[in-house]
C-alpha cells in the first residue's frame, strides 16, 4: 500500500469519525432535552457541539487537516480552496 492511499485512508477515517461525532453530539444534545423535559436548556444544547468542534479538531487535525465535515472538503476542493488531491474518494 503506498503512502499517499494510507494517509487517504487516514484522512477519509478521520472525517468520518469527526463528522460522526458532531452529529452525534449536536442532535444528541436536542434528544436528551426532549428526553428529559427539558433539563438541558438552550445554551447548553448550543454549545455542546462548539464544545466538541475545537476538542475533534485538537484529536484529528494533525490528520484531516480539521476537516471535519466531508460535504464542506468536498464543496471547498470544488470552489478550488483546497487540494482536490487531498479529498478522500
Amino acid at each position: 500500500m503506498t503512502t499517499v492511499r494510507r494517509f487517504g485512508r487516514r484522512r477519509l477515517a478521520a472525517e468520518w469519525v469527526g463528522t460522526f461525532f458532531l452529529v452525534l453530539v449536536a442532535a444528541g444534545a436536542q434528544v436528551v432535552s426532549a428526553v428529559t423535559g427539558g433539563e438541558i436548556g438552550r445554551a447548553a444544547a448550543a454549545i455542546a457541539p462548539g464544545v466538541m468542534v475545537p476538542a475533534l479538531i485538537y484529536a484529528l487535525g494533525e490528520t484531516s487537516s480539521a476537516h471535519l465535515n466531508s460535504a464542506v472538503t468536498q464543496a471547498s476542493a470544488a470552489r478550488g480552496h483546497f487540494p482536490e488531491c487531498r479529498v478522500p474518494a
